[in-house]
């Protein structure tokens, strides 16, 4: 990638790893999968990582030694030790871009689900506020520009917005809400939502000639170019005008309205003098401008070779050491007999053919039941956050858990909408419905299938109701 010194790269956190890597061991799935983002992102020049809950799913000492490997900042100013409070990453940086200082600093909500076991690795989430209280102090006075990568969700962005008139821009992570995918000014900030999954990446170009003016907003796809705060004065004077008028009223009604009607002359002429000035500011090539566009990472993009290369070395070394060393395992379909030993457990769609046949046939001619074959065609069988998708009862009990275990419960089979089968066979227990919009919505997500809809794809998998 080339290099230039008027470009940003940065994320909110959550890039790393998700929910559902939590506690685990770091093998070799898990490990490469950090890697290799790591040295993608290493390749890209990237220039800051700020750090979410899901970064520390495998523990932080994993995390330190990913650190490590990096080119660029781990950013979060409310991580501390608990033995003297210091800093466990980085708490901020400072970019020179042409002589324009950007601060950059990064928070994780105390509400996103970090890990309540940390205190086991010495650490623990100060509060955002009290955080950003103390990183700003120092920014303040280095920085032209104020970056906070806010990994707190839309909200708690907005709350921390209005507690802090210095931060020039929230990028927010953590549960992202569609709704907000456009920018927004709240007072002197500009908070704009970060899109998950490296799917998209949105986009800001800033140009400011004059810090001391205000921002011109342009949004792709969007008419209003004109300042926030040239919009609110406008509304303020509107407000002012219609209270002139009412005391008017109340003149000619015979009523004394005392020193009213002179203060909001005043404050009238006050609003459009400040109104123009803007107006002259927003038209003498001096203004600040952000230009927002979201870019999907469609197949109009080619792939980048040196990223290729990274992938591919990864890929092969992921499939190398589990062809070596766990594949017979995979074939075997080994289990854990202590989970078999419990119910319910998941037992796979083969036990259920001998009794529901035709189910079944229809089941071996829908896209699920071959669903771990695409990954292996992919050559991304064994890489969790893809797995969980593409398995059946992935990582809950007596499910598939890894690329050790359960041949039988490869595929997206009958147990996924009904559940464990394991007392329906043994005891003839009426099995579960979970056919339901959310069971869906837990992989037909917008991120991997923005063209789902319930009701017209559920009527293409569900079963028959005769065997």
């Amino acid at each position: 990638m080339a290099e230039r010194n008027d470009i940003l790269l940065l994320d909110a956190g959550d890039l790393l790893y998700s929910g559902a890597n939590y506690g685990q061991n770091p093998d070799a799935s898990l490990d490469i999968q950090g890697r290799r983002i790591i040295d993608s992102l290493n390749a890209m020049g990237w220039t800051a990582l700020g750090l979410g809950e899901n970064e520390f799913a495998l523990g932080l000492d994993y995390l330190k030694d990913l650190e490590d490997m990096a080119d660029f900042p781990f950013l979060s100013a409310n991580v501390l030790y608990d033995k003297d409070g210091s800093y466990v990453f980085t708490p901020y940086v400072v970019k020179n871009l042409s002589g324009f200082r950007v601060g950059i600093t990064a928070v994780i909500g105390g509400d996103t689900g970090f890990r309540k076991d940390m205190g086991e690795d010495g650490i623990y989430l100060e509060s955002e506020t009290a955080a950003l209280k103390k990183v700003l102090r120092e920014l303040e006075g280095k920085s032209d520009f104020i970056i906070v990568l806010s990994h707190t969700g839309f909200r708690e962005a907005e709350k921390l917005a209005q507690k802090f008139d210095g931060v020039d821009l929230f990028i927010v992570g953590h549960l992202p809400d569609y709704s907000h995918n456009r920018p927004s000014k709240l007072g002197s900030s500009l908070l704009v939502q970060g899109l998950p999954r490296g799917q998209y990446i949105h986009r800001l170009d800033i140009s400011i000639q004059n810090p001391q003016r205000p921002y011109m907003i342009t949004v792709e796809g969007g008419s209003d170019t004109r300042s926030a705060e040239y919009h609110n004065k406008k509304l303020r004077l509107q407000q002012l005008e219609r209270l002139y008028e009412d005391i008017q009223k109340t003149k000619r009604d015979g009523k004394d309205s005392g020193d009213s009607e002179a203060i909001l002359l005043a404050e009238i002429e006050k609003a459009k003098k400040e109104i123009a000035e803007i107006e002259g500011a927003l038209g003498d090539g001096q203004n600040n401008t952000i230009r927002s566009s979201t870019v999907e990472l469609d197949r109009r993009f080619a792939e980048d070779p040196g990223i290729k290369k990274i992938e591919d070395h990864y890929k092969m070394n992921l499939v190398k050491y589990v062809n070596n060393a766990k594949m017979e395992k995979l074939e075997k379909g080994e289990r854990d007999p202590r989970e078999l030993s419990r119910e319910p457990h998941y037992v796979g769609a083969e036990s259920c053919k001998s009794c529901h046949k035709g189910h079944y046939n229809f089941w071996e001619d829908t896209k699920h039941a071959v669903a771990f074959e695409t990954l292996v065609k992919d050559e991304r069988q064994f890489e969790s956050d893809c797995i969980r998708c593409h398995t059946t009862g992935f990582r809950k009990f007596g499910g598939f858990k890894d690329i050790l275990t359960a041949k039988d419960l490869l595929g997206v089979q009958c147990e996924t909408c009904h559940g464990p089968g394991s007392l329906h066979i043994s005891k003839g227990v009426t099995p579960q419905k979970l056919f339901v919009e959310s069971t869906c919505l837990s992989c037909h997500d917008r991120e991997n299938d923005d063209d789902f809809q319930y009701e017209r794809d559920l009527a293409i998998i569900r079963c028959p109701e005769d065997n």
